[in-house]
């Protein structure tokens, strides 16, 4: 997690070293940000706090944004009033694309008032509000009481979004905040989210960078639109409904097909909204069977290797 203040940064030349950075993000709202309803796989990774001392001389461009949909829910929580209409869809666009796309538990909240807490409690309490504190998170809260703004990060998030590459984006993004660009400073620390994978969720930190680095050239290797949930559901919902909970996040037009790994029940399923390629059961089965024994990679290997086409 990276914070800079920036009511220091008003004080501040590029070059200067500053001490230290923090993360944490939310929806568009007009008061409090509301509880709602929560991913229903249980991921608990911790949040990660970083220190950045260098801060670079050169300006991150603004990102190139993609064809983005409206989106259909909200993801930002304006309760500082500081987003104009055009600049909040914008960024409530993008961020729910995020937590579509990316399976991203995303969020922007600025805040006028933290109710007596610090930035981090603030934004750790308002992950927790919105997604139980679970799954891959990207949590941006801009903080206008004490100008300590944070990039909050579980999971996935907290694991490819380096520190080199968010320091650099969140000094220009403080310095766009205290000229009143909130928009270019909200999506571009928000795209941080795409350094994230674009079709193995892992959730539950299972597998290696290098495991997921092998499994996204082999998921993306065969001609059917194919990903996979990787997390450990300790939650009352059965693995069809997780799963079936994520497929519709992830697959709004209903083509493709996702596997879920769970690693509490070692066991591995698959759903699509069309058929399964033919062979599919034997190979469910015998994945399931390697993810009885604890052997995840191969159980994985063999879902996609049946399912890729």
């Amino acid at each position: 997690m990276i914070f800079l203040n920036k009511f220091l940064l008003l004080t501040l030349t590029a070059g200067i070293t500053v001490g230290s950075l923090c993360g944490c993000a939310g929806k568009k709202s007009g008061g409090d940000v509301p509880a709602t309803t929560a991913p229903t796989a249980s991921e608990n990774s911790s949040a990660v706090v970083t220190t950045a001392l260098q801060i670079t001389t050169s300006p991150e461009s603004q990102p190139e944004m993609r064809d983005i949909k409206p989106a259909a829910g909200t993801y930002v929580y304006d309760n500082a009033n500081v987003l104009d209409t055009q600049s909040f869809s914008a960024c409530n666009d993008y961020t729910g694309w995020l937590y579509e796309e990316y399976l991203i538990n995303a969020a922007v909240v600025t805040a006028s008032d933290l109710g007596g807490k610090t930035s981090y409690e603030y934004a750790a309490e308002t992950y927790e509000k919105l997604y139980s504190g679970r799954g891959s998170g990207l949590l941006l809260l801009i903080d206008n009481v004490s100008g300590s703004d944070i990039l909050y990060k579980t999971g996935s998030c907290a694991r490819y979004i380096l520190d080199s590459d968010q320091n650099e984006v969140f000094y220009w993004a403080t310095k766009d905040i205290v000229e009143g660009k909130y928009k270019e400073a909200v999506l571009s620390l928000m795209k941080l989210g795409e350094k994230c994978p674009e079709h193995i969720f892992d959730n539950g930190g299972i597998f290696t960078n290098e495991e997921v680095g092998e499994l996204e050239r082999l998921i993306t290797s065969g001609k059917n639109k194919l990903s996979l949930l990787a997390t450990s559901n300790s939650t009352d919902k059965t693995n069809e409904d997780v799963l079936r909970n994520y497929y519709e996040r992830h697959y709004k037009d209903g083509d493709g097909i996702m596997l879920m790994l769970d690693t509490e029940h070692r066991s591995i399923i698959a759903h699509s909204a069309g058929q399964l390629p033919s062979g599919a059961d034997a190979a469910l089965k015998k994945a399931g069977e390697s993810a009885s024994k604890g052997d995840y990679i191969s159980a994985v290997k063999t879902a996609i290797e049946a399912m890729k086409g």
